[in-house]
């Protein structure tokens, strides 16, 4: 018997089973196909809290033979057959050898080691005679047994002629968009069935509140992840020897090796974003602002912030990196970079919010001679633009994957105009993400970061789970 809750997923072939398994398990490894019958074995798939299997979910193969079983069961009629898992073990091993059932002994196995049953149909079909039969099946192999309805892109379909039957029949019966649901969907799933599942009440209670503490550490987790994202670009520095190199030259040069390095950390990123979120190899297909390249004329032109909100961050983190000057100093200057800094912070932002990168090439290349520079350097501006779309692609990225259905094989459905976050936000949100920006790229205090980043992660936090700031 299982000591986990325990689910065995069945119905007739190409109703959804693998998609839902893979959906409320979290798996994306489930194998899913529009091909009918590609199921042909039952796999366990389990969700895992500190290493540990807490709940499992079975995809089983279609029902093939349900008259043919239906008739063996009507001959099935001693006193038996009433205790749990008798009827499921009864037939398979009656017909374990006989490969014409070997779909139904499949399916059957999870049955006969006590899983609780959730049957799966289609809603956008009409009740069929094999239906009914399964159902009468399913009513003899056990106790506890659920129902989900996965419309498969229909939404009207049958599905009030399916709740109507399924009511009748069952403890529990759910409409699952199941390539649509989100976490909130799964956990309101669970949280319906729990009371209801008998022997695993507790279990199952334990169950929802670790996948709640596990979906907290991996939204926390993102949001420290965009945070060192913004802090690990802010850090790119690449020389060049200047040597006789011309000025077009050194600057084309530099510029590439830029973008490489925003490039490899992008990548980076989102790599780590698949692995938290369990979607590993997936093929997704992102909406163009995320899929085209950072630099692309498309990308810097629609998303980061508008001109005039630019200017007002690019003097904020110019107020922020020379407060950074200011500590460093000890305040001997009193106060006058910060002065300096707010005020060139505002016009180096407008005049390179197009570019985003800052190029520094020694007087000398330029026919005066500066003692001491031997090498021209560029890094990302802070006060540009580029800072600001690096975001709204990391958070976009973070919430396609955060809350992206295992189940779902199709391309995102989130719209390039749902992209554009940091323009929408008020501006007491900017003002917190331009002063960490300034102490990112000022090299601040321990104090200073700390503080800033906690706000800002709190912002990220919020943002990822769709809530509005309290």
């Amino acid at each position: 018997m299982n000591k986990i809750p325990t689910f065995a997923l069945v119905g007739a072939p190409n109703d959804g089973k693998s998609t839902v398994v893979s959906t409320l398990s979290f798996d994306p490894t489930v194998a899913i196909s529009p091909i009918s019958g590609f199921t042909i074995e039952t796999k366990g798939f389990s969700f895992q809290f500190d290493g540990r299997e807490i709940i499992r979910f079975y995809d089983t193969p279609g029902f093939q033979q349900a008259e043919y079983l239906l008739k063996w069961l009507d001959r099935q009629a001693d006193a038996e057959t009433a205790a749990e898992g008798v009827i499921p073990r009864r037939f398979i091993e009656e017909h374990k050898r006989n490969e014409t059932y070997d779909h139904e002994c499949q399916l059957m196995g999870p049955l006969a080691d006590g899983a609780a049953i959730v049957y799966i149909v289609d809603g956008g079909r009409p009740i069929e005679v094999n239906d009914k039969a399964t159902v009468k099946i399913l009513q003899a192999c056990g106790t506890q047994r659920f129902a989900i309805i996965n419309p498969k892109g229909a939404e009207k379909g049958n599905i009030k002629e399916w709740e109507n039957y399924l009511r009748q029949k069952f403890t529990y019966v759910e409409t699952f968009h199941a390539t649509m649901a989100g976490f909130e969907d799964i956990i309101g799933f669970l949280e319906t069935i729990a009371p209801v599942t008998g022997k695993w009440k507790e279990e199952m209670r334990e169950v929802i509140a670790k996948m709640k503490l596990k979906r907290e550490d991996q939204i926390e987790g993102q949001a420290a992840s965009i945070i060192g994202l913004l802090e690990q670009a802010l850090s790119i520095r690449v020389e060049l020897p200047v040597a006789n190199s011309g000025k077009d030259y050194l600057r084309a040069k530099l510029e590439d090796k830029v973008k490489a390095s925003v490039h490899k950390l992008e990548a980076s990123f989102r790599k780590e974003t698949r692995e938290r979120f369990n979607h590993g190899n997936a093929e997704i297909k992102l909406p163009s602002l995320i899929d085209l390249d950072f630099f692309h004329e498309k990308v810097r032109k629609t998303l980061g912030l508008t001109t005039e909100q630019l200017v007002l961050a690019g003097a904020a983190i110019g107020f922020a990196i020379g407060l950074c000057v200011d500590a460093s100093t000890s305040g001997f200057l009193f106060g006058i970079p910060t002065l300096l800094s707010t005020a060139a912070g505002a016009l180096f932002a407008w005049y390179l919010s197009d570019e985003g990168i800052r190029i520094g090439i020694p007087l000398e290349v330029l026919g005066v001679k500066l003692k001491g520079e031997d090498f021209a350097t560029a890094n990302i501006d802070p006060k540009s633009n580029t800072p600001w779309i690096l975001l709204d692609r990391a958070i976009a990225y973070s919430k396609i994957l955060s809350a992206r259905a295992h189940g779902n094989r199709e391309e995102s459905c989130i719209d390039d105009k749902d992209i554009k976050c940091t323009t929408r936000w008020p501006s007491e949100q900017r003002d917190i993400f331009s002063k960490l920006l300034g102490f990112l790229a000022g090299k601040g205090s321990e104090e200073q970061l700390h503080e800033a980043k906690t706000k800002a992660k709190k912002i990220l936090v919020q943002e990822l789970n769709n809530k509005q700031e309290e």
